[in-house]
């Protein structure tokens, strides 16, 4: 079986019923670059990022006391210092009783993807801060048309809740008697991909309707296909 296990393109550990570390394949000796014996102390080196090793512990401990498979991402040290982000995959190994009798644990490089994802929330936390400045009301909207985000100026504007301006066709938030025609324009544009421009009474907070001039904007992404609609 440890033949089988060194063949694996991943890096895999192999652990006791009780959750300590019994074998690693050739994989993870050499990313890590530390033998067997030092990976057995993980839970007491710097093995895993100091950060994320008390989250490791806490979740591998009560996986293993209920017998569970766990998933969690951590970062893991290369032979190098450099930290890189591992998806790992835990579960128990039983016999033909049911019993557990050790863990197994794939643990997949995912350091690209997370890079990814944390620069895509950094610029949509930047692109938040900047519809957050602008001295006007703005929303964003999903290619269909429904209402995803509106910034703090909308919010102190209308004294509702982003869920609640979500349902601004249904609601008194656009006056009555606009309302329809609102409607009808929008969806032509939703249909259609082409901006839109209209006039419209907006309720605020007290309850006095003040006309606004609302254009909406379609933010397409390489391929043209519409991603989000920017409205002012």
């Amino acid at each position: 079986s440890r033949l089988v296990v060194d063949s694996i393109p991943g890096l895999v550990a192999l652990l006791t019923a009780a959750g300590e570390l019994e074998f690693v394949n050739h994989q993870i000796l050499e990313y890590t670059g530390r033998t067997l014996e030092e990976l057995k102390q993980w839970g007491t080196s710097d093995t895993v990022h100091p950060e994320d090793l008390p989250n490791v512990i806490q979740v591998s401990t009560q996986s293993i006391a209920s017998g569970t498979p766990y998933e969690m991402v951590h970062r893991l040290r290369r032979s190098d210092g450099v930290y890189h982000w591992f998806q790992n995959n835990s579960f128990p190994l039983r016999d033909t009783s049911g019993h557990i009798v050790g863990w197994c644990a794939l643990l997949t490089d995912i350091d690209d993807r997370k890079r990814a994802e944390d620069a895509l929330h950094e610029s949509e936390r930047e692109s938040r801060l900047i519809v957050d400045t602008i001295p006007g009301l703005v929303a964003t909207l999903t290619p269909a048309g429904e209402v995803e985000v509106v910034n703090n100026q909308v919010l102190a504007y209308c004294g509702r809740t982003l869920e609640e301006l979500k349902q601004w066709g249904t609601s008194d938030t656009v006056h009555p008697e606009d309302l329809p025609r609102v409607i009808e324009i929008i969806s032509r544009s939703m249909v259609s991909g082409d901006p839109y421009e209209v006039e419209e009474r907006i309720r605020r907070f007290d309850g006095v309707y003040r006309w606004f001039q609302v254009r909406g904007l379609p933010l397409r992404d390489s391929d043209g296909r519409i991603v989000r609609w920017y409205v002012l």
